[in-house]
């Protein structure tokens, strides 16, 4: 996997190494009465491996083009605040990656505008108040890691890009709440 971060269209590529899960040993403190093991015990256990494979995590086994939102929409670079506005209440969402004809260059929130919404007028470009550097992932990135990323870095959506840098979706972090709410459903469609 590797984490893009864009910075007025130039790109930085930052692999990070594959999550790895670790467990540590543990030994018993003394020996206990041995355990016997039932038939009907066994069936009731079998059953419940059954049902619990069933509703295993999605983020588990998922990749962000399981989840993400598609197709994005965008922001040119020379679009107002008031343009960007009128974007998110049109579309119901939080954030726009602002765009060039190059590729992405920042990303606008609902809270980048509502910090900044005493200094600026709603004729100012929307390119001044956007958050940069701009966090990208890609498809093939385990979901996981993914919303690890943006844990760790404190963020609401990842832009998806493709092996081009053309933005082709968004991780949000509802999108991973519906994989792990609704493991059966995960098409989205705008």
């Amino acid at each position: 996997m590797t984490l893009m971060v864009f910075d007025m269209g130039l790109r930085i590529s930052t692999p990070l190494p594959p999550a790895e899960r670790t467990v540590s040993a543990s030994s018993a403190i003394r020996a206990t009465r041995r355990i016997r093991r039932d038939m009907a015990h066994t069936a009731q256990a079998d059953a419940y491996q059954q049902v619990a494979s069933r509703h295993e995590p999605v983020l588990a086994h998922s990749v962000v083009a399981d989840l993400m939102s598609s197709p994005v929409i965008v922001l040119p670079e020379d679009a107002s605040i008031a343009d960007a506005h009128a974007l998110l209440a049109q579309h119901d969402i939080r954030h726009l990656p602002l765009v060039s004809e190059t590729g992405p260059l920042a990303l606008l929130s609902e809270r980048d505008m509502l910090r900044s919404s005493r200094q600026h007028s709603d004729q100012s470009r929307a390119l001044t108040i956007a958050s940069r550097p701009l966090f990208c992932t890609c498809t093939d990135t385990p979901a996981r890691q993914a919303a690890d990323l943006m844990l760790r870095y404190r963020l609401g959506c990842l832009p998806v890009c493709d092996d081009d840098q053309k933005l082709i979706g968004m991780l949000t972090r509802s999108d991973l709440l519906r994989g792990l709410a609704l493991p059966g459903q995960l098409e989205v469609n705008i």
